[in-house]
C-alpha cells in the first residue's frame, strides 16, 4: 500500500517538472520525458517489456545478425539497447513522427551510435507514399495510421512520407534481426519487404493486433518463416535461409 503511494506521488512529481531528464536505465543514457508515457515508465525505472528485450537479444546472438532494422523506433528503446548489447551491429531505425523522431536522433547520439546508425524520419508500408498518421503526444508510441481506430484516442495528426523496405534496403544474404512495432499497419509493411524476407536469414519480432494476427501469421507462412515466441502482442519468427 506505501509502495504504490510513493509511485503514484514521485508519478505526479515527475509529470508536473515536464522538462527533458537525461538519465542512465539499462546501462544506456537517455533523454526522456515524463509527459510521455512509455518514456515515464522508462523514467521511474519500472520494467517494461523486458521479456521481448531479452528475448530479441537472445534471438540476435543465435541468429548471429550484422544488421538490425527497428520498424517504429519510437524514442530509441529497442535502438538503443541493442546498439550498446552488440557493438558491432548497424542498425536502421523508422520513425516518421517527427517530434519522437527528434528523441530518437538525441537518444542515438547520448549513446555515441551515430556512426552505426542510419536514421529515416519516414514510414514502412507497401508502397511510397505520403499518408496522415494520428497522434498522441501524451504517448507517442500509439501513433497509428488506421483510420477511426478507437483503441486509443488522438489529439493530433502529422503528414507523414511512407516507403517500402525492399526499396528504402537493398540487402542480400545478410543475418537480419527485425523488429516491428506500427499499430497496425504491419502488414502492408511486411509486404514491402517481400524480397528482404526471402533474400536474407531474418529473426523477427512483430507486435500484432488481434484483427491482424491471422494474416500476418499467413504471409510469414508463405514466405518461409516459423513461428517460434509468442510474449503477450509479440510475435517471434525465424526463416531457415
Amino acid at each position: 500500500m506505501f509502495d504504490s503511494l510513493v509511485t503514484s506521488v514521485r508519478k505526479r512529481l515527475l509529470k508536473l517538472n515536464n522538462k527533458e531528464k537525461i538519465v542512465r536505465r539499462l546501462d544506456c543514457l537517455w533523454s526522456l520525458n515524463a509527459s510521455d508515457s512509455l518514456q515515464l515508465k522508462l523514467l521511474m525505472n519500472r520494467p517494461f517489456e523486458t521479456r521481448q528485450i531479452n528475448t530479441i537479444k537472445d534471438l540476435t546472438t543465435k541468429n548471429q545478425s550484422a544488421l538490425f532494422i527497428d520498424c517504429g523506433a519510437n524514442f530509441g528503446l529497442y535502438t538503443v539497447l541493442l546498439g550498446c548489447y552488440f557493438p558491432d551491429i548497424h542498425i536502421h531505425s523508422f520513425e516518421p513522427v517527427r517530434g519522437i523522431f527528434e528523441k530518437l536522433e538525441t537518444n542515438i547520439k547520448l549513446n555515441h551510435l551515430e556512426g552505426r546508425t542510419t536514421r529515416h524520419n519516414v514510414g514502412v508500408s507497401d508502397t511510397e507514399t505520403s499518408a496522415t498518421i494520428n497522434v498522441n503526444p501524451a504517448s507517442y508510441g500509439i501513433s497509428s495510421l488506421i483510420r477511426n481506430d478507437d483503441r486509443h484516442t488522438y489529439t493530433s495528426s502529422e503528414n507523414i512520407h511512407l516507403v517500402t523496405l525492399d526499396n528504402a534496403l537493398k540487402i542480400k544474404n545478410q543475418n537480419i534481426t527485425l523488429k516491428i512495432d506500427i499499430e497496425g499497419h504491419e502488414l502492408s509493411a511486411l509486404e514491402g519487404m517481400t524480397d528482404i524476407l526471402r533474400e536474407n536469414r531474418c529473426v523477427i519480432q512483430i507486435e500484432t493486433r488481434q484483427e491482424t494476427l491471422t494474416e500476418v501469421k499467413a504471409f510469414l507462412e508463405r514466405v518461409g518463416y516459423q513461428l517460434i515466441e509468442t510474449i503477450d502482442d509479440d510475435l517471434y519468427f525465424m526463416n531457415a535461409l
